[in-house]
């Protein structure tokens, strides 16, 4: 893949979505620190023993996307210092994207758990609300892109591709 953090960043930015929807603005600092679990509950109206299930499928989630953030920098760590050789070796590189892939997989599957954790929580009622939240769990638009994605595109400055302001051909109007 060619953005290796791009599937945690859209896990999160996913998570953030769905827990901040249409919450409320929060009235104090106490409020904004609420956990994920606890914004969705708010929004979902969920029982007390909802709220631990989806609490607890919610730390779980994350301890995973933890560990697995941690084992892909060092996957990222192994290619840079690869390319830095005179002579990289692709084999490593390929099998470090292998890593990565199957890093992936593992943690699309760890959300998939999680959503159907919660879905397995909610009454029928809850589910109605929660059902476009949970795809975009699953699915995306995600919050939180990789570089590329935030108006940066690559080695290019920002705007390299838009043309200077007497450069517009085409364009009706003006002079």
């Amino acid at each position: 893949m060619k953005h290796p953090n791009f599937f945690f960043s859209a896990l999160l930015g996913g998570l953030l979505l769905f827990a901040t929807g249409s919450a409320a603005a929060p009235n104090n600092l106490n409020q904004s620190k609420r956990s994920p679990a606890d914004r969705i509950c708010t929004r979902l109206e969920c029982s007390d023993s909802q709220r631990e299930e989806v609490a607890a499928a919610v730390k779980q989630l994350r301890q995973q996307q933890r560990s697995a953030k941690t084992r892909m920098r060092a996957l990222t760590e192994k290619v840079t210092a690869e390319l830095k050789r005179a002579r990289p070796d692709e084999t490593v590189i390929y099998d470090t994207y292998a890593e990565l892939d199957r890093l992936h997989l593992a943690l699309r599957d760890a959300v998939h758990e999680s959503v159907m954790s919660i879905h397995r929580t909610l009454n029928a009622r809850q589910r109605e609300t929660a059902a476009p939240m949970l795809t975009r769990m699953l699915l995306g638009p995600h919050g939180q892109k990789g570089p590329r994605d935030r108006g940066q595109r690559g080695m290019r400055g920002p705007g390299a591709d838009r043309p200077a302001n007497g450069d517009r051909r085409g364009q009706s109007g003006g002079r």
